[in-house]
């Protein structure tokens, strides 16, 4: 399969993102931390917050990557990103 971007070009996008969120990725930190914490130390709405963050972390891929960013490259990226965006709706 012939993909419609290189390798330079991926990780060209995979350097733009990270130097654009810069420092949004350490505050991501926080939620994952709170699902592992959930894990080992459950409530009874730990499933639940869990996967509200998860569709956090979907929706935030599909706008904040796959549209602001992969978009650039490969035109299907609008379709990953819906994909992403709506999980929200199904999780919650």
């Amino acid at each position: 399969m012939k993909l419609p971007f290189t390798i330079d070009h991926f990780f060209a996008v995979f350097t733009s993102y990270n130097e654009s969120v810069w420092p949004m990725q350490i505050l991501l930190y926080l939620p994952a931390i709170a699902i592992i914490i959930l894990l080992f130390w459950p409530r009874p709405d730990s499933g639940r917050i869990i996967a509200a963050i998860l569709a956090f972390f979907w929706v935030w891929m599909g706008i904040a990557y796959h549209f602001a960013f992969f978009a650039a490259i490969n035109p299907a990226a609008r379709l990953f990103g819906s994909v992403f965006s709506r999980r929200l709706c199904r999780c919650l």
